[in-house]
């Protein structure tokens, strides 16, 4: 059988490590999943530095969120025993979960001890729900909200059976009978994801690549959101490298630093860090590569020469939807309102299967979050170009140049880009890798051009 551990932890770096190092210790150890749920302590890295998976949400959304996910995640498990973060439920008591789920047990419910270090109100709502379930379980459950459980995996509408005289904290599911079955079919329900949640698409893997560089001020809060929605793993360059387009470095080694679980930076492009990560350090190929979110805007023709665009494309050609984000402005900024509108729009792509080599070019304006208008579907626009090449003497009296200019200027046109950006507007461009000139194959084919 193969069993998982689910950990819903919320400001648990105190103990956790204790409660892993003693399922660790277990013959056979199960698979553990650690849920942080928007801890502010070292939660996050007591689970990583003891070698188990770490799923990690921005704030706290209360123990049934965090079990949720946890349960999708794992839901390629045989069984999953839940157990909090404080030590509490003793990680020993494992074994006889799992024994009496090979017995039949769909359903292994743990107990405490009721002492009068518990609140009365506590104590009067725990015995008055376990009578309640003794009744529709038809066997004495002595603690119906210990935390200290496990799920078998059952297909089918689910229900609880009449078992009497057997171990008084097991409940085998079967197929429901009308009325006394009702409420724990509802509850069943209640547990599984809805197709339109973030939790059920939790499996998704993303891959986060930028041009800006492992300490781009926008990587962590970007990491954080899209980590609501799947695995995330980071491949970024290990400095800036904006503008470099679409380039690959062909000439010399390539070196990868990991600097966390899930976290590396390479000393080439941002278009290597995507062909990298799918072809050296990833286990699977990604279901969404998300590039940016660049300090800079990406609109109009400037997106050739972007490297925020270029890894996007390049996810896109390897054969994962992609997004290029970017906030159009230069002042310092957090990248928190940002990274959720990228997180929110990841998950509408994710939930509505926006499959195949697309690329949905992204720029926010540098406003308030309360004062964006809203979002609209763009055009790339026209830079008006002012470019110049600015030459420069060295001491030993060699030219030397820099292509510099004033801040790009662009043509005013309705639905593109950069009008949406001024008007206050989120600007999404759909791209298309394909550059083909239809209206011209039309016009050359009239061409003379036969040799």
């Amino acid at each position: 059988m193969r069993v998982a551990a689910l950990i819903p932890a919320y400001q648990a770096a105190a103990h956790l490590g204790d409660v892993l190092r003693r399922l660790q210790a277990l013959s056979p150890s199960p698979d553990v999943l650690v849920v942080d749920d928007g801890s502010r302590d070292a939660t996050a890295a007591v689970a990583r530095d003891a070698g188990v998976r770490v799923l990690s949400f921005p704030a706290n959304r209360g123990k049934g969120h965090a079990l949720l996910a946890g349960f999708d995640v794992l839901a390629d498990r045989d069984a999953v025993v839940t157990l909090d973060a404080d030590g509490q439920h003793p990680p020993e008591s494992l074994p006889e979960f799992v024994r009496a789920a090979e017995a039949g047990a769909d359903l292994v419910l743990g107990r405490r001890e009721r002492s009068l270090d518990m609140p009365r109100a506590r104590r009067f709502a725990n015995a008055f729900s376990s009578a309640w379930a003794t009744w529709l379980a038809g066997q004495r459950i002595s603690d119906s909200q210990c935390g200290y459980r496990l799920y078998r995996s059952a297909g089918g509408a689910v229900g609880f059976s009449r078992h009497r005289g057997r171990d008084p904290h097991r409940v085998r599911f079967t197929e429901p009978a009308q009325g006394r079955a009702r409420c724990a079919t509802h509850r069943r329900r209640a547990r599984a994801p809805h197709p339109g949640t973030d939790a059920a698409i939790l499996a998704m893997n993303i891959l986060i690549t930028n041009d800006d560089g492992i300490h781009a001020p926008a990587l962590i809060p970007l990491e954080r959101e899209l980590s609501q929605l799947g695995r995330v793993t980071v491949v970024v360059p290990d400095r800036d490298q904006s503008a470099t387009s679409h380039s690959l470095t062909l000439h010399r080694p390539l070196r990868i630093h990991r600097h966390d679980s899930g976290r590396f930076s390479i000393d080439g492009t941002p278009t290597d860090c995507v062909l990298i990560a799918y072809h050296g350090l990833l286990d699977h190929r990604p279901d969404l590569v998300v590039s940016g979110i660049n300090h800079g805007p990406n609109m109009g023709e400037d997106v050739f020469y972007s490297g925020t665009v270029a890894a996007a494309i390049e996810g896109a050609m390897q054969g994962a939807p992609s997004i290029a984000a970017s906030l159009a402005g230069r002042e310092p900024n957090d990248f928190v309102d940002a990274s959720h509108f990228v997180r929110r729009l990841s998950a509408e792509m994710l939930r509505r299967k926006f499959a195949g080599k697309r690329v949905l070019n992204v720029n926010l304006p540098p406003l308030p979050w309360s004062s964006i208008l809203g979002v609209q579907l763009t055009r790339l626009g026209t830079r008006v170009y002012s470019d110049a090449l600015i030459e420069k003497v060295d001491p030993r009296g060699r030219a030397y140049y820099w292509i510099g200019g004033q801040d790009p200027v662009w043509e005013r046109q309705p639905g593109t880009d950069f009008s949406a950006v001024t008007e206050g507007y989120i600007s999404v461009t759909p791209l298309a890798l394909d550059l083909t000139d239809v209206q011209a194959v039309g016009e050359m084919r009239q061409w003379n051009l036969e040799t």
